[in-house]
């Protein structure tokens, strides 16, 4: 069976759910935004072209039920190019008091620089992405104040319905 691709954006608990079910979870951080930080735009556009050759091949491998990736158009871009279209995951920008938890757990977790490098600027136009998005034809699924993370909001079921715990 084909897996299903899911694209969240940081701290949404990709990671910390993948390691609970890492037999059938592949968390694939490329860590784009550290290794496309220098780089021309020609070398990250190779970069990203080799990041959605990897994932093709895990698409083709069917190695795991589920494939956890990172939310950034430039991969999302070549992704659709190569027939994968992900689910994506987003904080919902209407629930203010979930985007003040967000930004604060972002920046516990990766620091205050990094928050205003990557994400702050995003997210005065976070709710027109969306909509752009589900234009596409994207599944897209929101957290919110009462349903923090990843695992709140999208059922994974092609897990064991031993292992799972939503």
């Amino acid at each position: 069976m084909e897996p299903i691709f899911i694209a969240a954006y940081p701290c949404l608990g990709k990671t910390t759910f993948a390691k609970k079910y890492e037999q059938s979870i592949l968390d694939s951080e490329f860590r784009e935004s550290a290794h496309t930080r220098h780089m021309t735009e020609q070398e990250s556009d190779r970069f990203f072209d080799l990041c959605a050759d990897i994932l093709s091949l895990h698409k083709e491998a069917e190695d795991y039920p589920y494939i956890f990736i990172t939310e950034d158009e430039r991969l999302l871009t070549r992704l659709k190019e190569k027939g994968i279209h992900p689910v994506l995951v987003f904080p919902n920008p209407a629930d203010l008091t979930h985007m003040e938890e967000y930004e604060r757990r972002v920046i516990q977790r990766s620091g205050l620089e990094w928050f205003r490098r990557l994400i702050e600027p995003e997210l005065p136009g976070l709710e027109e992405r969306i909509k752009n998005y589900r234009k596409e034809g994207y599944e897209i699924y929101l957290t919110d104040s009462e349903h923090p993370f990843l695992s709140d909001v999208y059922t994974f079921s092609l897990l064991s319905t031993a292992l799972y715990e939503p």
